[in-house]
């Protein structure tokens, strides 16, 4: 990369004529040094002085390396390493991204990374001969995209589709988010639930619903809702929202529903497309078998189940 304000022959001569001493090392140092701590050769040393990448100057015939262009330059690209070990590209490396870090980010091949740059029109620029994607660029086509995905996020992924939020677990209760949160903190369900954190936001595991959903009475899940009947925010203690009978669930409670073992008498009639009181008609004939858990009926799914398929 080229100084902005390359130094002058003239400007060298004048220097060169105002002072006959060492410029002071805190400031510049010596190609030689350079070199040393680039750990390149002398042909390599003058090969950047040539082409201009850094700034310098010439005092009584012996050419200086200005530093603070130097370590500018250092920090825009990464080629040359310092034998010091400190990594190169500081400042390149947060706005752009190398092909290489792409392959590794999304595991693939480096091939495909070009096919992607070319095909996605995504802004780059050339440093040393080498390809940098700007990163404002990438972002925004990976985030309107879901093909690709980040090695990080494909763990990310894992956990999001094996936990639900605390909205979908107020959705799936018929609950109000507040209530959710008071269930979590009494002692008498807290037990049951595992969270974990994905994106710096807390999560449900579905197994920990599950758990919760089996080993209490008073909550249960309710089916869409998109048609419930809202009542005025109560205690985390009190009953929750009313939901008619009968309705279908959505996809996410269908999903939940499916790893559920026993089901409340609301739950069975939105399975059964019928009321709880067909419900409670077939428990009577002896068609379904009541299971009471506390003063609460529970039917067995696989038993309403294999009723409905004899049914049709």
């Amino acid at each position: 990369m080229k100084s902005d304000h390359p130094i002058t022959e003239k400007q060298m001569k004048k220097q060169s004529n105002t002072t006959n001493t060492c410029p002071s090392s805190k400031k510049v140092m010596s190609v030689r040094e350079m070199g040393d701590l680039l750990g390149i050769k002398k042909t390599d040393r003058y090969w950047l002085l040539h082409k201009n990448f850094f700034d310098s100057i010439v005092i009584n015939g012996k050419t200086w390396v200005v530093i603070e262009s130097f370590e500018k330059w250092y920090a825009n690209q990464v080629t040359y390493t310092k034998v010091t070990g400190e990594k190169p590209g500081r400042e390149l490396n947060k706005i752009s991204y190398s092909v290489k870090d792409l392959s590794d980010m999304l595991g693939i091949h480096e091939d495909t990374v070009y096919g992607l740059v070319k095909q996605n029109h995504l802004e780059t620029f050339k440093v040393n001969f080498r390809t940098r994607i700007r990163k404002d660029s990438f972002d925004k086509w990976y985030s309107s995209q879901s093909h690709y995905r980040k090695i990080e996020d494909l763990s990310n992924d894992s956990l999001i589709k094996d936990t639900i939020t605390m909205p979908e677990m107020a959705n799936l209760l018929g609950i109000t988010r507040n209530q959710v949160y008071c269930i979590l903190k009494q002692k008498a369900y807290s037990h049951f639930f595992e969270t974990v954190v994905v994106a710096d936001r807390k999560r449900i595991t579905k197994e920990s619903f599950m758990k919760f959903l089996d080993g209490q009475d008073q909550y249960h899940l309710v089916a869409d809702s998109s048609q419930r009947i809202s009542l005025p925010e109560k205690d985390c203690a009190e009953e929750k929202e009313i939901q008619p009978e009968g309705m279908p669930f959505s996809p996410l409670q269908e999903e939940v529903m499916i790893k559920k073992s026993y089901l409340a008498l609301d739950e069975a009639a939105s399975i059964a497309g019928v009321s709880v009181s067909n419900i409670r008609y077939w428990i009577q004939r002896g068609y379904l078998r009541e299971n009471r858990v506390g003063n609460k009926s529970r039917i067995n799914k696989e038993e309403l189940l294999q009723w409905l398929n004899r049914k049709k």
